[in-house]
């Protein structure tokens, strides 16, 4: 199954001011930006391919059985639908805000697709610089993500909770330290026993 779904963003949307928000880094080989497209592999059931394009409105392009989930997820990822016309107003009032609007006008705040993924960014990236940590999270999902292939193209999806519930050694081997390693496998056994839910903790 392939959709491609058209999606009027709230105004005013840059697709590629907001998808650098996720790249962060050129050294960020989970996020992918090229000719105006961003790119990524959302890791669900089976790992999803999608493809994000900006005309005069947000093209989402993804295939298999979960296209139509993966879409919703990139709708909240992107912020399409974020309203920061109040925050516009009310920074016209800061000379510094007012200045950093006008550059980046267009610019939404974006989430991570899981809160696995968000807990283990903010494990990886404690006191080292961003490049570093993203060129590690990069190895980790190299080693341990589901790789897909379109046309030219190899990607990789964030690993699964259970891959990393055991691989303290590998942990180590692509740069993590000992600590990180423990906490790593300590929070992905959680996540694939159930303990943590995503959907509850939204909820609660």
């Amino acid at each position: 199954m392939k959709i491609v779904k058209e999606i009027e963003p709230k105004s005013p949307f840059s697709l590629t001011l907001t998808s650098w928000l996720l790249k962060r880094s050129v050294k960020n080989g989970i996020d992918m930006i090229s000719d105006k497209t961003y790119c990524r592999v959302l890791t669900l059931r089976e790992p999803v391919l999608v493809k994000v394009t900006q005309d005069s409105r947000i093209v989402v392009e993804a295939s298999g059985e979960e296209a139509e989930r993966a879409v919703e997820i990139v709708e909240r990822m992107l912020g399409i639908h974020v309203d920061l016309t109040r925050f516009y107003e009310i920074s016209q009032a800061h000379p510094v805000l007012r200045d950093m609007v006008r550059r980046f006008l267009g610019a939404k705040p974006v989430v991570f697709p899981s809160l696995f993924e968000a807990v283990i960014n903010a494990i990886t990236c404690q006191q080292i610089s961003l490049d570093a940590c993203l060129s590690i999270l990069t190895r980790l999902t190299i080693t341990f993500g589901d790789k897909v292939y379109l046309d030219n193209l190899t990607a990789y999806g964030f690993p699964r909770p259970e891959t990393l519930i055991n691989a303290k050694q590998e942990l180590r081997k692509i740069g993590y330290s000992e600590r990180k390693a423990t906490y790593i496998g300590e929070v992905a056994t959680k996540f694939a026993s159930g303990e943590i839910q995503e959907e509850r903790l939204r909820n609660a």
